[in-house]
Order: C-alpha cells, then structure tokens, then sequence
C-alpha cells in the first residue's frame, strides 16, 4: 500500500552573512518552538543592534495533523501576532489579516522582506510556522548551536541549539563562567567555564512531565495541573508552610518529594559547578578563607570584552553567576535559596547553598542571544556593488498592462530575482496586486518602472478612482529612479531603450505606447491562442544583425554611435514577437521583430566590417533548423511563459559575478538597501 503520509518540511538553517537581515529591516521576528509553547519576539533593526523589545507567547499551532491548514495562512498568523507585530505585517491595528493588507504593508516598508529566526528542534512545528507566513514577504531562517558555539569550545552535534542560546545568553549577559539551569517542560542545566569553553550539562524530567507521569502511569492518582501546582507553591512561601515530608493527603504526598528532589539535585549542581570552577580558575585569581573568589590584582579577565581591562570589580562580579530561565524558573530560583524558601521541609544535615555565588533570573535568555548573534552576523555581511544592486531591485513598484479587459494597467512588485533555468542569467519575478505573476526580462523590467513613474498607483492616474498615500509613492518613485539611473551606467541595451523613451516620458506619454501593447495582447488571449505563423517567426533565427550603441570616448567627448554585431539566438516572447540577441562582446538585448529586421538591414550595410561573418554564414541554417522545433514548442505557450535575462547586464566587467546565490523558496520579498 502507497505511503500517502506527506514528508516533513523543516525550515533551512541561516547561511552565514548571507542571510543576516538588510540595514533597511527597521524590525525583525524571532520565534523559539518550546515543547510546550511558541515565545515570540519582536526585534529592533540594525540601528540598535536587533536588541528584543516585545515578549509574547502563544499555544502550538493545531498538532492535529491537517487541521491547521483548514484556515487561511494569514488568519493563522494573526491569531498568533501580538499588536505591535500585527502592524509591522498588516499595517494598521484595525486591518484584519487579509493578504491584500500584507501586500500594502510589504510595499510600504523600506525593506519589503522580514526576517524570522527561528530556533527550533520540532520539524512539525517549523512546517506549520512555514504555512503561517506563506503570503507574508518573509526570509525565514533556522540557527544552528554552533551558530553560538563552535565544536572546539565544546558545543557536541546533539546538544539542543535552545541550550546552547542560553548558554551563550548567559555568557554574554553576565561573564565566565557560568551555569544555566532551564525550567521548561524538561529541567537542563549547562555550564562554561572561565575560557568560554562548554563544560557539559544535564537534562532531567522538569515539574509538568514528573506530574504528568504520576498521573499517566497510575491508575488512581490525579492529574494535578501545573497552574494549580504553581498556586500551592507560592500559598506555602506566603505562609510560611513547607510542604510536609510525611504528607496526609495525595496531592501533597506527589508534590513534596518532587519539591524534595528538585532542591537537592540544585545544590548538587550548583556545589559541583563552583568546585570545579574553582579548580580550574586562572593564576590571577585566588580563593578568600570565606571560598569566595577574589582577585590578586587587576588584570584582563575573561568576561571583560577583548582589549578591555577591569580596574576593579564588585563583590557580586567576583561570585559565580547562575541563571535561571524558562516557565519554571521563579520556582527553581526559590528552591535553591535557604530553606528551599520555605517551599519543603529540609534535612537537617543537608549541606547550605554555596555562599559563593548569585543568582539571577532572565525569562527571555535565548531571545537575548538571538539578537546578539544576529547583530555579530550582521556586522559581517559584505555587500558588494552588484548585489547592491539586486536588492535594490527587489521590492521596487511596477506598473504593466493589464490582462483583465476591465482594466488598463496593472501594479505589482518585484519579489525575487532567482538564476534563470533556460539561459545563463537571471528571472526578475514580478507578483501583482491582482494575484497574477510574471518573470521579466530586464527590458521588460526597465519598461515597467518607466511606466509606474509616470502613473504612479491605481488613485493617481487620470480617470482612476480611489485614495492613496502619495508620500510613499513619491519615496518608491525615488527609488526606482536611482535604479533606472544605475541600470543605465552598468547596461548599454538599457541605455539604448533609454534614448528611445525619453521623448515619450519628456511629454508623459509612456502610457500610450503600452496602451498599444496591452489590445494586442488582450486581443492574442481572446482569439483562442490564434496560430502564429512559426516560419515567419523563426525566419530571423540565427541571422547576422548590426545595432548602433552611443559609447563614450575616453577623452570625456560627446557619446558617439558605435557598430556592435550580434546574433539572433531564440524567440524569447513568441506572442509579442521578441527575440533574444547575443552579441559578440558578452552582452544581451531583447528587441521587437521591426528591430531585428531593422538590425538586419543595417548588417547588410556593415556586413564587410564582421569579423564573424565567414564563420557565421555556414552555421545558420544548422542553427535555424535545430531551433525550429523549440519555436514551434513555444509558439502554443501561454503568456505566463518565464523570459529570463542575464545578469551580467548589470554587473560592471571588472566585477565579479554573483555567487552563492539563494534559490529556496523560503523567500518571496527581500529588501531595499541604501
């Protein structure tokens, strides 16, 4: 029988700097997938170090499998999102969690994109966490432990990466050494030593599994809620009743060994932790008659920050910091004070806590750490004029024409820009605000920024109806004139397009030129994919063409019309008749069939100035005939067809290419960046 069972998706772990979020990211998520609880956080962007500034938690998503998908992704996050979260995805408070909200809010942020870092060891979580924001413009990226230890400072494969973050949390926060104990669903402690380096740790069933086990494996004990555990603790502190060792009802007889135990196995931890601590600490260092840790002179120690040194330090910086963090951490802290707090009776005999140490309580320790290492990895981000460039194209506002006969124009965004399958190259993908979605030549990509700076949002233009916010329609037609400008200095076809269109957007008449192309396009759709003549569109394959480019001299001379030869390759846009050109010094163009036969005629004029003409004129009909059959293929295809460019279009020729490029599809918006 088939295995209907879907496989789990996990979220992609961070490549480091790659993935650090962009200097325009005014906030970033962060999500730690507890066993029992989702802990959001909402941080602050790079100006202030990606420091947390909202806690929220919330419930796991549905565990049924299935169930969660029975809503829509969008009315999941919301459900999920704290206000001050809510805004930075949908806009104002008072938006519902509509797909079209989060498409507005996304266009009108600096960076389109949002990170979300998630520290997580539950594939099943992270898949749904996956779901949630699938309609949300979001690089979602998953941290590894040694993203905050390497193996050589002790971190082992297995060891849990929310450890870890605490760990480093700690360590961070409050210097070495220290030990961190975690009250969660499991009880965990791990420690470092002076050197930054991991000790090792523990982990142990924590207060909500030792009750629940009770309960699951007995057949007449009670399941005693962990609310109602903690309300009997904190009735005991306030009046000073311990729990009795020889209790006269169930409930206390299961609560006080568990308080018993737990306060025990504390003082061991804590005892081991400052003996072995005070084994191995530095030479500077000496211990008081009283076993405190004191220090001989000053010196550079190893909690201080590279090339910082403590004049002197306070008596609760000489002590052993131990931290405690997770739902169960305000009990824990209590059980290991004097008297366990007055929670349970002690033996007698039994040994007092260290003196020797303090003890802090910091509920979002991980959180911390995230935002931390986030920055570190931010700082270390290289950005290189192309990929400048990308991002900078990546989020811009488009506007195209329409396919819906109602309308005429259409507005969208550019969302990615991924290696192209077909060609060497790169896809411009394009969504717009009425669902549809297009890959775009860089051509086509240049064309619709000219257009949406000349007619901005659907309310502006002449004959629209509706109200928009034209402050940031003016910020994003700012923007895409920086990028028209910076296409223009790195491409020589999009200089050429420029020239051609300048008379047009000097009179603002751009529309009317795709106002033309929009009816014919309309009218290819409603003719029930009339067929095209293939011997008439493959008739230039593989022909000679000679284009004029304006090229500057180096003395700094007006630019003036240069010969360049090419070659026409393939049909790029067989509805629109574009057809793609390789010419001989590396670069691309896409131009309309009047250009290639207009191109055609001009190399006729030239053809003794070819160097390639020999070499060419014996290989074109083979390569006629062989792209016969792709032509006749893509004649049939849909107007969705992908038309890819290449990028080296914008990349200058002493740079280097792209590399290390990010294809998931975990991704959809990234950013503007200055």
């Amino acid at each position: 029988m088939e295995d209907t069972k879907k496989p789990k998706t996990t979220i992609e772990y961070a490549e480091w700097p790659r993935d650090a979020p962009s200097a325009l990211e005014r906030k970033v998520l962060s999500i730690i997938c507890g066993n029992s609880r989702l802990h959001w956080a909402l941080h602050e962007g790079s100006v202030n170090k990606f420091i947390p500034i909202l806690f929220w938690h919330t419930a796991h998503v549905d565990e049924i499998e299935g169930a969660y998908e029975a809503e829509e992704p969008c009315d999941l996050l919301e459900a999920h999102i704290a206000s001050q979260a809510h805004a930075l995805i949908f806009g104002d408070s008072e938006n519902r969690g509509f797909i079209h909200n989060v498409s507005e809010t996304a266009a009108k942020r600096d960076a389109p994109g949002i990170s979300v870092f998630v520290v997580s060891s539950n594939p099943a979580m992270e898949e749904k966490i996956c779901y949630m924001f699938r309609d949300v413009p979001a690089k979602i990226f998953k941290l590894r432990n040694t993203d905050f230890f390497t193996e050589e400072q002790g971190v082992y494969p297995t060891m849990g990466v929310d450890r870890v973050a605490a760990l480093y949390g700690a360590k961070l926060h409050y210097g070495c050494p220290a030990l961190v104990i975690d009250g969660g669903t499991a009880m965990t402690y791990s420690a470092v030593d002076y050197d930054g380096r991991i000790i090792g740790g523990g982990i142990s069933p924590g207060v909500k599994v030792r009750l629940q086990s009770l309960a699951d494996y007995t057949g007449a004990l009670p399941n005693i809620d962990h609310k109602k555990f903690k309300a009997l603790v904190e009735g005991n502190i306030a009046a000073k009743t311990p729990f009795p060792l020889f209790a006269k009802d169930t409930e206390t007889a299961m609560i006080s060994p568990i308080c018993g135990e737990l306060a025990c196995q504390l003082r061991s931890i804590v005892r081991q932790f400052v003996s072995r601590c005070q084994s191995n600490q530095p030479t500077s260092l000496t211990s008081s008659n009283e076993g405190e840790v004191t220090e001989k002179e000053p010196t550079e120690q190893n909690n201080c920050k590279e090339g910082e040194v403590k004049e002197k330090e306070s008596p609760e910086q000489k002590k052993l910091p131990i931290i405690f963090t997770g739902g169960d951490a305000k009990f824990l802290y209590d059980l290991l004070k004097t008297d366990a707090s007055g929670i349970v009776s002690m033996e007698p005999s039994e040994a007092p806590t260290p003196t020797n140490i303090y003890t802090k309580i910091v509920r979002n320790l991980v959180t911390y750490a995230i935002g931390n290492i986030v920055h570190e990895k931010f700082l270390q981000k290289p950005m290189t004029p192309q990929e400048k460039l990308k991002l900078k194209i990546q989020g811009l506002r488009i506007a195209a024409p329409a396919i819906d006969p109602d309308d005429v124009f259409t507005r969208g965004c550019v969302f990615n820009i991924t290696p192209a399958s077909i060609i060497e190259g790169y896809a411009f993908h394009a969504r717009f605000d009425n669902g549809m979605q297009k890959d775009l030549t860089l051509t086509e990509l240049y064309d619709y920024l000219v257009l949406y700076n000349e007619i901005g949002e659907e309310g502006m233009w002449s004959g629209s109806v509706g109200s928009v916010d034209e402050d940031w329609v003016t910020e994003k037609k700012t923007w895409s004139s920086k990028v028209q400008e910076e296409l223009c200095n790195v491409s020589r076809p999009i200089r050429s397009r420029t020239r051609e269109l300048k008379p047009h957007i000097e009179r603002g008449e751009v529309h009317k030129l795709f106002r033309k192309r929009s009816i014919g396009w309309k009218q290819s759709r409603s003719n029930k994919r009339v067929k095209r003549d293939v011997r008439k569109l493959q008739k230039p394959i593989g022909k000679r063409i000679a284009k004029m480019f304006p090229i500057e001299s180096a003395d700094g001379q007006d630019p003036a019309d240069t010969i360049f030869f090419g070659t026409v390759k393939h049909v790029s846009d067989p509805h629109l008749e574009w057809y793609f050109i390789q010419y001989d010094d590396g670069d691309v163009e896409e131009i309309d069939l009047n250009e290639v036969m207009n191109g055609i005629a001009l190399y006729k004029e030239h053809k003794g100035n070819d160097g390639k003409a020999d070499s060419t004129a014996g290989g074109s009909a083979t390569s006629s005939a062989t792209t016969t059959k792709l032509v006749s293929q893509k004649v049939t295809v849909t107007k969705e067809t992908n038309t890819f460019t290449d990028m080296s279009l914008l990349l200058s020729a002493s740079s280097p290419a792209f590399g290390n490029e990010d294809t998931r599809r975990i991704s959809e918006h990234k950013e503007d960046i200055d």
